[in-house]
């Protein structure tokens, strides 16, 4: 029985060893070929390079120059003067230097895989025309005409980065004024449908000092942000609020305010779920509800933070402090409220407030600016 056994197994080992030694020289050949043939002669290619990237991003493209060398075991191509056009054949961006290192994996595609993509001192216009649709460098990349392709072929790629950028944001929808930022750094990963992204960019001097956003999250295709789910974080150094209004939309009607603030948000199936805000600001216009008295504040610190819930939404504060003009300051205060509005289930609406540190005084006269149900503000005053 084991002489039996001996010879299928000996047999398999020896269809494995093969197996590994058949694999060893194919990419012997192919790494080599690379390095000694394909490589140094790349200009004799360029053709069909250009080819190559014009399919994958479904767009015309030119490169002025390219030369090469080796990250590691990658080929990395470095090119000068990358033009794009899009589909009407107008100049649409010029990249002064772009670095690619190549993804073994491309083959296995079909498509240029890059294992990172790195873009040096680009200047674009991004552009939102009077229907919504978003363009990027002249290229539509949201409707239901977009070049979807160059997101989805963006979101493939395992590394982007943008280094030195400067950003010229045109909102023709909101018939906003164009905002400049300079200075702008961007590092995209991709692994299958989870993204991690990071900005820094530096606005207009009367906006604020700085900006930093990061972000996590998991899609497969912008062309279907309905299932989009993940987190977003965001830090403004000293910042005019009301500033912003002209490209933001705020969750409350904001006319002014300056000072610091970092925002968590979550997105869940495309849409924000939730928030939280930790605030350091000073000389203070809001109105919180379109139906409530605007509210002044002279100074604010401490933590601000929201949800939709199935029935409704909650709201709270925490460590929050308060000052207002001509009226009673409010220390550190904690509380946590619930709001459920009339519905075919209820008749009425509902809500409830729970606290572990609250000074009911100075909560009370602020009560009237808070979109608190009427009976929970009779509640309060009791």
């Amino acid at each position: 029985m084991r002489t039996a056994l001996k010879a299928p197994l000996r047999n398999l080992v020896r269809a494995f060893e093969i197996l590994a030694w058949v694999s060893f020289f194919a990419f012997a050949t192919v790494f080599f070929g690379l390095r000694y043939w394909l490589l140094p002669n790349i200009e004799n290619y360029r053709a069909d390079i250009v080819a190559k990237v014009s399919r994958s991003i479904g767009l015309p493209v030119k490169i002025g120059e390219i030369t090469t060398d080796w990250q590691g075991l990658r080929p990395r191509l470095s090119t000068v003067d990358v033009r794009v056009y899009d589909s009407s054949g107008r100049e649409a961006l010029v990249l002064p230097a772009v670095e690619n290192v190549i993804g073994w994996r491309s083959p296995f595609f079909g498509e240029l895989r890059s294992h990172s993509f790195v873009i040096d001192r680009p200047k674009l216009a991004v552009r939102r025309d009077a229907s919504g649709d978003i363009y990027v460098a002249g290229i539509r990349i949201s409707g239901d005409k977009g070049e979807g392709k160059v997101t989805d072929w963006i979101l493939s790629q395992s590394e982007i980065v943008v280094r030195d950028a400067e950003i010229e944001w045109l909102d023709e929808k909101r018939k906003a004024p164009p905002l400049k930022l300079s200075a702008l750094n961007f590092r995209l990963r991709n692994d299958g449908d989870e993204h991690a992204a990071g900005l820094t960019a530096r606005p207009p001097a009367e906006l604020g000092t700085g900006l930093d956003v990061r972000a996590r999250l998991e899609g497969e295709s912008v062309r279907d942000f309905a299932k989009w789910n993940g987190r977003f974080f965001a830090e403004f150094g000293y910042t005019d609020l009301a500033g912003w209004r002209p490209w933001l939309d705020y969750p409350v009607d904001v006319r002014r305010g300056e000072g610091a603030l970092r925002l968590w948000a979550t997105l869940a199936e495309g849409k924000l779920s939730q928030a939280t805000a930790d605030v350091a600001l000073a000389n203070v216009w809001a109105r919180l509800g379109r139906d409530l008295p605007p509210l002044e504040i002279s100074d604010v610190h401490g933590r601000v933070f929201g949800s939709e819930t199935v029935r409704g939404y909650e709201f709270g504060v925490r460590g929050l402090a308060l000052a207002r003009p001509k009226a009673q300051a409010m220390n550190s205060t904690s509380f946590q409220a619930s709001y459920q509005p009339a519905s075919g289930t209820t008749l009425v609406p509902r809500g409830s407030v729970s606290a572990n540190l609250i000074e009911l005084g100075p909560l009370v006269q602020l009560a009237e600016f808070l979109p608190f149900p009427p009976d929970l503000r009779g509640l309060l005053a009791e």
